[in-house]
């Protein structure tokens, strides 16, 4: 017994230690697993800008890669994403995914979304996806569960082409494909255009098809669907079981389909469920549906099961399938809603109250309802466009009522009624001013002005009043200045080269002793001759041409006569038609008359300070006298008339 007592013992310390050892064993077993899980975890993070997927901090998604990491880890089954939050921190472009088959949506390949995707009023850009091989097509494929939810979320030019030809329903909306198991889209909008062709589709601006929740949503999308089976196309969904509430479409409708098909400016196909499924307070405001046969209505194409119908309203303006506007299930629990006009839409930008900012909407009168603190634009389908291009003189008074004074391209009018849409009207207005200026005219000669009256000195009194095509007057002030140019007749001599002193005018040098026959050549300022003669200019000015005048005729030698002057010798009058007076201040004891030749002609002793000269009988023409006293012996030109 002792020893087995003692080998119990041993037993219970060896039991002992074993135990520790298991323990510890089991310690770094657990910690092992928490490293592995803390890994995978930061890995996930990693991927992210931010947060850890909770609903106080969602994950962060900042960048076109980290949304397309969204994509991979929901379509390989990455379940660490699943009921996790997501959050976009900024706006994402996504034109770096357009090439081949372009955006692959998140949750392909029979993936659900099963998180919260929170957009946090930030847009997606440049989202195209070209693609045959899935059936559900957008930027989500689907969301499947009653916590699946996208909200706040504008998707920008969006442009989806899908052709698909494999079983079931091709479902193609811009913000998810499906929306199943009462999942949710909350304040959403999308603008582009959807293309489907394949076998059986729902295609809408926003989802596809489902059965859900779609709440203070818009698409300005253009849907498109055709397909050999079935085809269902609405503004914002093709075919769908739930609610649909104060949401609204304005893109073009057309769904076509050798079986059933279905178009409305909010939903295709409306299918009920549950009591509270179907249409309320919503606006269809689209261009036009087309289908080809008669499941069609502006707000729903076709209901089942009687979906709840309220509160609706469709553009009275919408073109039917046959291109007009008369529609036959009228009223706000229709399936074609109640009419709302385009001055009804212009004079209150909530459409009745239905639109709202205690439900997050931004409205402005003039523009249609939009999301994130922005409004808008009115389509251009609500009118014929035209502009009224006006010139008017200092103010004028539109077709609106009001006076403009001063430029306007802003100011709009509605007709109402002008065949199948109404028609607006831009006024392009440019408003002139009276207005003052002055007339600055020099002229060598009279003028008539355009008052009719010659005017033939300076003035600058005068006025008219032009009135120009648009009424406004012009006060012109005349500033007339008639120009006298005074012509220098003065020449110089420089031996056998005459220069005029004039330097505005062109020259004309003449033979005063042939007539003044004008020289061959002579038109520069000098003139210089080779012949003994007499020589004038014939100055014409170059400030007004008809303004001339002839210099005095001046004699030059080319003989060897020395010409001496003296200052204190006057000879006058020169020229003289008989009598020449001279003074000296000295005596004068000799007078001596030449002709060009050299030849004395005439000689006269004096003895005084002054004398006279008689020439009369001379012939005209140039001579030169000899003035002789006790120190000094002049020669001068003198010119016989």
């Amino acid at each position: 017994m002792l020893k087995i007592n003692r080998n119990i013992k041993k037993d219970n310390t060896f039991s002992s230690q074993y135990k520790k050892h298991i323990q510890n064993v089991c310690k770094s077993f657990i910690l092992f697993l928490g490293f592995i899980s803390l890994s995978i975890f930061n890995s996930v993070s990693a991927q992210f800008s931010g947060g850890d997927g909770s609903v106080s901090t969602p994950y962060i998604i900042t960048t076109a890669e980290q949304l397309a990491q969204l994509a991979t880890y929901v379509n390989e089954g990455v379940t660490n994403h699943s009921s996790k939050h997501y959050k976009l921190g900024n706006d994402i472009n996504l034109s770096a995914y357009q090439s081949g088959d372009g955006w692959t949506p998140i949750g392909i390949s029979g993936y659900c979304f099963l998180g919260v995707f929170d957009g946090n009023n930030k847009k997606i850009l440049g989202l195209k996806i070209n693609i045959t091989t899935d059936k559900n097509v957008g930027l989500f494929s689907q969301i499947c569960e009653s916590s699946s939810v996208i909200k706040n979320l504008g998707i920008v030019d969006a442009e989806i082409n899908v052709s698909y030809t494999g079983a079931g329903v091709g479902s193609v909306g811009i913000i998810t494909g499906a929306c199943n198991n009462n999942g949710s889209i909350e304040n959403c909008y999308s603008t582009g255009q959807i293309n489907f062709e394949g076998y059986n589709s729902a295609v809408g601006g926003i989802v596809g098809m489902g059965r859900g929740y779609i709440s203070n949503c818009y698409s300005t999308s253009s849907v498109n669907s055709s397909g050999t089976g079935s085809s269902h196309a609405g503004g914002i969904v093709g075919n769908f079981y739930g609610e649909i509430k104060n949401c609204y479409s304005t893109g073009s409708i057309s769904s076509a389909a050798s079986a059933n098909n279905s178009a409305g400016g909010i939903i295709g196909y409306s299918q009920k469920l549950e009591v509270s499924d179907g249409v309320s307070n919503c606006a269809a405001l689209n261009s036009s549906i087309n289908n080809q046969n008669n499941n069609f209505g502006r707000v729903i194409g076709i209901t089942f099961g009687g979906p709840l119908i309220s509160n609706n309203i469709a553009f009275n303006k919408m073109l039917n399938p046959n291109g007009n506007i008369e529609w036959n299930n009228k009223g706000e629990d229709k399936i074609d809603g109640e009419d709302i006009s385009i001055q009804s839409i212009m004079a209150d930008g909530t459409l009745g109250g239905r639109f709202t900012s205690s439900n997050g909407w931004t409205t402005q009168n003039g523009k249609l309802p939009g999301l994130f603190g922005n409004t808008v634009d009115i389509p251009v389908h609500f009118f014929i466009y035209s502009t009224d291009t006006v010139e008017s003189c200092e103010s004028y008074t539109w077709i609106d009522g009001n006076t403009y004074t001063e430029d306007n391209n802003t100011a709009t009018h509605i007709f109402t009624d002008v065949g199948d849409n109404d028609s607006i009207v831009t006024l392009n207005l440019t408003i002139h001013h009276n207005t003052t200026g002055t007339d600055i005219i020099e002229s060598c000669e009279p003028i008539t002005w355009i008052d009719g009256n010659t005017y033939s000195a300076n003035n600058n009194t005068a006025t008219h009043a032009l009135v120009n095509s648009v009424g406004c007057d012009s006060l012109v002030t005349l500033d007339l200045t008639i120009i006298n140019p005074v012509l220098n007749p003065a020449l110089t001599i420089n031996g056998n080269t005459l220069t005029s002193l004039e330097e505005n005018a062109t020259y004309q040098w003449v033979d005063c002793d042939n007539n003044n026959t004008p020289i061959v050549g002579a038109t520069e300022q000098s003139y210089t001759s080779t012949v003994s003669g007499s020589y004038a200019v014939i100055l014409t000015s170059t400030i007004c041409e008809n303004t001339t005048l002839t210099s005095d005729c001046e004699f030059i030698s080319t003989s060897n006569v020395e010409y001496y002057t003296s200052p204190s010798f006057v000879i006058y009058p020169n020229p003289t038609e008989s009598t020449l007076s001279i003074e000296n201040d000295a005596n004068i004891e000799r007078i001596e008359l030449y002709d060009l030749n050299g030849k004395l002609l005439q000689q006269n002793s004096v003895n005084n300070t002054s004398t006279t000269l008689n020439i009369g009988k001379l012939n005209k023409g140039i001579y030169l006298i000899k003035i002789i006293d006790g120190k000094n012996i002049t020669v001068s030109k003198i010119v016989k008339k």
